[in-house]
């Protein structure tokens, strides 16, 4: 309220300053749009500076039509039309809506240091704000709808500013007996990428019907939903002239989910275009994880199968597999094959050789950028196809900030290579080689993140010896990473009154190292208004009742996550509830009045109170479905309230009470209104 009040106080300073404006020297030239849609033609108007739109502002204007090209004109409109200008219009605007910060330009009147492009600009931005919906530009008089219009009839319209006698150039518009058509919007170029789509497109051939592009996103190609607000390009100064209609927007996705987008075009009335053609894709992970042979097998003489291993996670990201061979470790890889759709998830590839030593090569391709990773060469020998032993002695230690030591003992076969190191974050998971190329030593250190959930590591270690021939891994070690991160807090979910006791419920955290809950109180009675903690509980409860309650008392409840190291999570928004008393002889509000303004989208309420006691009214709420809740606290001095969250159809219940300055509440007066 009390910003509402300083910005009424610039509105009837505008008023003044506008009264005493002088009208302009030369001539007003009026720009007329129009759009016509069955029964109905909307106009829209303009300027050529900022201060003939200031000027006209303060005097308003009148519209006249004429049938075809008759000249009969005659004045449509009932009230001369200007922006709003009294109080009780302007308390009922949203905030956050279009024709309210339309007002703000309105009331920001340029000092006399202000330059002329200033307030220019500020008249620009006016003008965009008011074109995204129509009704914004009927209540800044910017616009007018005639519904009067007959299907088939041609008319002239005439735009003349009211009581002033400045010559008015421009001022008459013919509309013919057609509905505006708006043409197709453009189409998309997608690249998707990982976890996102970046999107581009051309307005170049939709210019001069469109101001902004409104991006539409659906997920079986049917129900598209509106992603963000309605983009304009912005040009900079360094732009190209061929570059200055094109624009491109990034949208964050899953990856492996099919999406389809669609672009519509919004042009200065709020109205939408025909959508452009769909477009769809998926977003895929970066192929960043290199395949590795792991054996060469003699399925008959001359018939060789290579078989090798890549992330099952990247399967989707996989378009191909490519095989190489070459007599020598380093140079001269030639392609022998590829695997291709189904066949490349088994992951090997037969064919036949009569080579007894040979190098081989997999390149894994990726299906976007043709992004590529290549295993390291494997050397294939038709004798010697013995492994080495299994590694024994694995153990693992991890320190405070998180570095962890394996150690493990010694192979001793005289063909031996090297270590390969295996890691995974649960023990289901597929393991993840850390070291590329085989190590010949008996430790290895590996660095955990701390700012992860998870709290256990997995590794294993395999031998591999001169033939790349690769032992079976150890059986997994668990290692434990110190825990530093408190668990995500829990999200409280109801509080009710039931027998005179307060039941709470509250949504689990999802850490999963949670050991218990403690429950937070505060009573509005409490004059030191702070939290107490009223019970811990085990982790798999969700629900606890309060029977320590008073009536005439407002409630407030909390719940905080612990985990099994003790730390604790954040705690969660708070709940409340009141509990009425048994009876009171406090007066209620009187005679509440609701009023349904379809056209506008909202539903008000007004009520009488004389009691001089009366410290705030408490307004509850409800849609079908639900229990009342409390949904706006106003001063004693306010009588109504304003509800914008309604949809046709429904029927809302609302509630109202008085709440005194001694902290006393009268009982709730109620009323249900159908909107």
């Amino acid at each position: 309220m009390y910003k509402l009040k300083i910005y009424f106080t610039v509105f009837l300073a505008v008023i003044c300053y506008a009264a005493q404006s002088q009208s302009p020297t030369q001539k007003i030239e009026f720009k007329i749009q129009s759009f016509r849609d069955n029964n109905r033609v909307i106009l829209r108007w303009a300027f050529n500076n900022a201060a003939q739109w200031r000027y006209v502002n303060t005097l308003g204007v009148n519209i006249e039509r004429a049938d075809d090209n008759s000249g009969k004109f005659k004045k449509i409109n009932k009230a001369v039309i200007r922006p709003i200008n009294t109080k009780e219009e302007f308390l009922k605007l949203d905030t956050n809506g279009y024709t309210y910060r339309g007002m703000l330009s309105i009331f920001n009147v340029p000092g006399k240091e202000s330059k002329g492009d200033m307030d220019y600009q500020q008249y620009a931005m006016y003008y965009i704000l008011t074109s995204y919906e129509i009704e914004s530009a009927v209540l800044t008089g910017s616009a007018f709808i005639d519904s009067s219009v007959e299907a088939g009839k041609k008319y002239t319209y005439r735009i003349t500013v009211a009581n002033t006698k400045v010559p008015q150039i421009n001022n008459s518009f013919f509309v013919s007996d057609k509905n505006t058509d708006l043409p197709k919007s453009p189409a998309i170029t997608p690249v998707f990428s990982n976890r996102s789509v970046s999107l581009a497109w051309d307005t170049k051939d939709v210019k001069d019907d469109y101001f902004a592009s409104v991006l539409e996103r659906s997920t079986d190609s049917i129900h598209f939903e509106k992603i963000g607000q309605p983009i304009i390009k912005v040009s900079s100064p360094e732009e190209k002239p061929e570059d200055e209609t094109k624009i491109n927007v990034v949208d964050s996705i899953p990856n492996k989910i099919k999406f389809y987008y669609r672009i519509r075009g919004l042009n200065t009335f709020g109205e939408l275009g025909k959508p452009g053609d769909v477009i769809s894709g998926k977003a895929y992970p970066d192929l960043n994880v290199s395949p590795f042979i792991t054996g060469v097998d003699s399925t008959a003489p001359g018939k060789l199968t290579i078989q090798w291993e890549l992330a099952d996670s990247l399967f989707d990201a996989t378009a191909k597999y490519e095989i190489y061979q070459s007599k020598r470790f380093d140079t001269n890889y030639v392609k022998i094959g590829e695997v291709v759709g189904a066949a490349a998830n088994k992951k090997e590839f037969s064919f036949t050789s009569k080579s007894l030593s040979t190098y081989f090569k997999v390149k894994a391709i990726g299906n976007r950028y043709n992004q590529t990773t290549e295993s390291e060469p494997f050397l294939y020998q038709l004798i010697d196809s013995i492994p080495p032993a299994i590694p024994v002695g694995l153990k693992g230690s991890v320190d405070s900030t998180g570095v962890v030591t394996l150690k493990w003992e010694k192979n001793t076969e005289m063909d031996f290579l090297g270590y390969r190191v295996l890691r995974a974050q649960k023990k289901e998971d597929e393991f993840v080689i850390l070291n590329a190329t085989p190590q010949n030593i008996t430790s290895f250190k590996d660095t955990l993140p701390m700012n992860q959930l998870n709290t256990v590591m997995y590794y294993k270690i395999a031998a591999v010896d001169a033939r790349y021939n690769e032992s079976a891994p150890t059986a997994y070690i668990e290692v434990k990473r110190p825990d530093l991160i408190p668990p995500a807090p829990p999200r409280m979910d109801s509080v009710k009154i039931r027998d005179n006791k307060i039941y709470i419920q509250w949504v689990k955290s999802f850490s999963k190292d949670v050991s218990g809950y403690i429950i937070y109180k505060k009573a509005s009675t409490d004059t030191t208004k702070t939290w107490r903690q009223l019970i811990s509980v085990k982790s798999q409860d969700t629900s606890y009742t309060d029977a320590d309650v008073q009536p005439g008392a407002t409630y407030y409840y909390s719940v905080q996550a612990v985990d099994e190291g003790n730390l604790k999570s954040a705690i969660s928004d708070p709940k409340s509830v009141y509990i009425e008393k048994a009876a009171t002889a406090l007066k209620g509000v009187k005679n509440i009045a609701p009023y349904v303004a379809r056209q506008y989208k909202y539903i008000e309420l007004s009520w009488q109170n004389n009691e001089p006691e009366a410290n705030q009214y408490w307004v509850y709420r409800s849609s079908p479905g639900e229990e009342l809740a409390l949904v706006k606290v106003l001063p004693a001095n306010i009588k109504r309230y304003v509800d914008e969250d309604v949809k046709n159809g429904a029927t809302y219940k609302y509630a109202i009470k008085v709440v005194y300055k001694n902290g006393k509440s009268s009982k709730m007066e109620r009323v249900e209104v159908a909107y």
